[in-house]
């Protein structure tokens, strides 16, 4: 049976094509997660955050959703700047 982590790689991946997807941390019965992808370009933050949001809780049950911190979203360009 896979594991959250490998869940939510595999529906990033699906999802967009160019996804690179990194768990970042646990802690405090959570877990966050960098999503970058082109396919976030000229999205408004809120409007990237519920898209991520939209897949997650389509394919996923409600106690792996809430065992979710926070999903960073992030275009290949913002990675790169943050990065520097």
């Amino acid at each position: 049976m896979p594991t959250l982590k490998e869940k939510i790689e595999t529906l990033f991946k699906t999802r967009y094509a160019d996804a690179q997807v990194q768990e970042v941390g646990v802690g405090l019965g959570s877990s966050f997660y960098i999503l970058v992808t082109k396919d976030f370009e000229g999205k408004e933050e809120t409007a990237r955050q519920d898209q991520v949001w939209a897949v997650l809780r389509e394919n996923l049950s409600f106690d792996e959703v809430k065992g979710l911190g926070f999903i960073l979203t992030m275009t290949p360009e913002e990675e790169k700047a943050y990065a520097e």
